[in-house]
């Protein structure tokens, strides 16, 4: 066979395009294993409370576990907003006719992560790995699936053969197996049959990758920036060959060393490593790469997607693609750089702290409660020292020349170091937010305190979880919702969707916009569910007060909007489906809801001018009403201020009595006291006084 210099230039490039990709890879497989990947491990031996290696035998080998309980005083935070009533991602109309779509795609996505795929349990696991190892990653994917059924008949005739037959006829590559004939009692024949088909399951799959299977070049800031993004896994032969592999490419594969050796793997689970497995169930390293590299020579590197097996990279696939199908968790993100500083790793030094304290406590605990022996061989046997039995007698010889077996006193010194614990436990509190007061674990903590010291140490832990919740959501989620959504506009034909009106309907997802705004609604701590529901009660009886006034076709309030208050309420305790209860009235005949006895209701017109004229109505009664009080208010200045000049003239009549009584009652003592002079001088001289009777 001739080879042409094109061909011979097409062999050069695939060449040094498989050069080039492997040493990307290498480069980045090299950055994850030796670099991030240790420190990673590192963090999961933490998160075990596994020994850290310096243990001494005979002493207390005791571990805090501050890294695993911050980790899971965290997440029940975490999950109680991705996983409550309301929606954390909602894709915003750009206009009036974006809303009926804008609620389609963020419905449909919604059910996409959280019913078609384990949605619980795949977040759940991305933010474990996001709060323990830097970060968590969930991959999005569309997965078209084969397997083969069957399905046993017997007992059929001639006819019922023939529909069973037809039933078959439109799947595909199904075929008749093991068909067996028999002669009936009446001697018509009896059919025994086994039906084969293939049967293709087509959706959209999401999964949580363990980290260390996520390579990312150096120096990379984020997914969409970074060079190389690549999911590497030991995949199968039997597996590879179903993904449209040539078994060729596979014969050498087998052994290869893939990710043995990778610390975070081994501390993970170590066994893993030594899974080979034979024949088809052999394990070959297979790597999914989204790369950045100028492949038509234009001098500008596009993305594609290469796959490759084996440590050498033999490539099995090579096309382009828009993103790559990855979603990064990251928490406390640090700018700049891709792999942030994990939440565990913040109190891992307080972790090591504390056991070392723990330690010298139960050390001093047990030396206090059995202290060591010292022991005369001449005077006591050593089996009978070595016996550490509670009241175990020992023989001693010659005892008056004193006890042949002495202790060693060891007072216990660990009362102090419970000081050191509590002030150790709050600076985890306050690098973490995490608390035993704030997690409701502590009752003594919150005992006596006022409600708004109480509501601050909530609100404290609420801040930490929100900043964490807000990082998942504007990172992870926005992007995992966007895979989602893609894949279901490129290959979902039709799709099942509640509109608005509570009915389910086909859309053309193909139809969707796919660059509408993605809002993140994370808030944490504003209001408590059951805050959420006595504040809806109270809108619900104002708005039945309104609908009782105006009736129940109104411009301000209407029956609509009183059921989407109590469709609110379900959801907040856990009912997803309102229709089980109430009725949507956008699904009603108007005339439905027009006044009982066949009474025609009134116009929207009239409608607006009763509501107008009850307005007025409402604020003339209440002009009349302030003109009222009013009057009543003058009328009380009024008596009050003829009370005022009342007692104003009784005082001063009082006033001037009293001057007039002390006027004369001056004058009245002074004539006393100049008779009583008189009458003295007349006593003194002999003679009678003048005037001294009758004269006043």
């Amino acid at each position: 066979m001739s080879h042409t210099l094109d061909d011979h230039a097409n062999e050069d490039r695939a060449l040094e395009l498989q050069r080039l990709l492997k040493a990307e890879l290498e480069d980045a497989a090299d950055f994850i294993d030796t670099t991030v990947g240790p420190e990673r491990a590192e963090l999961l031996r933490y998160d075990r409370g596994e020994p850290f290696g310096d243990e001494q035998e005979g002493r207390s080998q005791i571990v805090s576990r501050d890294c695993h309980d911050t980790r899971v005083g965290l997440l029940p935070a975490v999950q109680r907003v991705f996983f409550g009533s309301e929606r954390v991602m909602e894709f915003e109309p750009g206009g009036e006719d974006d809303v009926a779509l804008a609620e389609q795609q963020t419905d449909y996505v919604h059910h996409v992560i959280m019913r078609q795929n384990e949605g619980y349990e795949i977040l759940s696991d991305a933010f474990v790995d996001a709060l323990r190892q830097k970060a968590g990653f969930v991959k999005a994917w569309w997965s078209e699936e084969r397997s083969k059924k069957r399905k046993d008949y017997s007992g059929l005739d001639a006819a019922t053969l023939a529909l069973v037959i037809e039933e078959h006829q439109g799947r595909e590559k199904a075929d008749l197996e093991d068909v067996k004939v028999e002669t009936g009692p009446d001697g018509a024949e009896i059919f025994a049959v086994t039906v084969t088909w293939e049967e293709v399951t087509k959706r959209i799959k999401i999964a949580a990758l363990p980290p260390e299977e996520v390579l990312i070049n150096r120096g990379a800031r984020c997914l969409d920036s970074a060079r190389l993004v690549a999911h590497r896994r030991m995949a199968t032969k039997s597996e590879l060959v179903a993904m449209g592999v040539d078994p060729a490419l596979l014969e050498d594969g087998g052994g290869d060393d893939g990710l043995a050796g990778n610390a975070e793997l081994i501390a993970r689970n170590e066994q893993e490593q030594d899974d080979i497995g034979e024949g088809a169930n052999e394990r070959i390293l297979y790597v999914e790469s989204y790369i950045r590299l100028d492949y038509d020579g234009d001098g500008i590197a596009e993305l594609r997607r290469i796959c490759t097996v084996g440590d050498d990279c033999r490539p099995i696939s090579n096309a382009p693609v828009d993103e790559r199908p990855i979603a990064d968790f990251r928490c406390l993100r640090e700018p700049h750089t891709f792999f942030p500083e994990a939440v565990e790793e913040k109190v891992k030094d307080i972790q090591r702290i504390k056991s070392m304290v723990l330690r010298a406590g139960m050390d001093s605990l047990a030396l206090s409660t059995n202290p060591r022996m010292m022991y005369d061989p001449a005077r006591t046997s050593f089996d009978e020292a070595a016996n550490g039995e509670i009241g175990a007698l020992i023989a001693v010889k010659n005892m008056g020349a004193g006890p042949g077996l002495q202790a060693i006193e060891t007072p216990f010194v660990g009362a102090p170091i419970f000081a050191m614990l509590d002030h150790l436990d709050s600076v985890r509190e306050n690098r973490t937010g995490v608390s035993k007061a704030a997690a409701g674990l502590d009752a003594q903590a919150l005992q006596g305190s006022s409600k708004m010291a109480v509501a601050g140490t909530y609100s404290r832990a609420d801040a930490q979880a929100e900043t964490i919740c807000r990082d998942f959501a504007e990172g992870g989620m926005k992007r995992l919702y966007r895979l989602v959504l893609r894949l279901t506009a490129e290959h979902q034909d039709q799709v099942r969707v509640k509109a608005r009106t509570g009915k389910w309907i086909m859309v053309d997802p193909a139809a969707w916009k796919l660059d509408l705004n993605l809002g993140a609604n994370v808030v944490i701590g504003v209001m408590s569910d059951e805050e959420k529901l006595a504040t809806l009660e109270k809108i619900a009886e104002e708005q039945k007060l309104v609908i009782q006034t105006l009736g129940p076709v109104n411009p301000f309030c209407n029956v609509k909007h009183l059921h989407a208050t109590y469709a609110k309420m379900l959801a907040i305790r856990g009912w997803k489906s309102p229709e089980a209860f109430f009725t949507d009235p956008e699904t009603l005949d108007p005339a439905a809801l027009a006044p009982p006895g066949g009474e025609r209701g009134p116009t929207p017109e009239q409608t607006l001018a009763e509501a107008q004229i009850a307005v007025e109505r409402m604020r003339t009664e209440k002009t009349l009403a302030i003109e009222e009080r009013k009057l009543e208010l003058r009328a009380q200045e009024i008596r009050l201020e003829d009370d005022r000049k009342r007692d104003e003239m009784a005082m001063k009549h009082e006033r001037d009595l009293a001057a007039i009584e002390a006027e004369f009652g001056w004058k009245r003592e002074q004539a006393e006291m100049q008779a009583m002079v008189a009458q003295t001088r007349a006593v003194s001289a002999g003679e009678p006084a003048q005037g001294a009777a009758g004269s006043y």
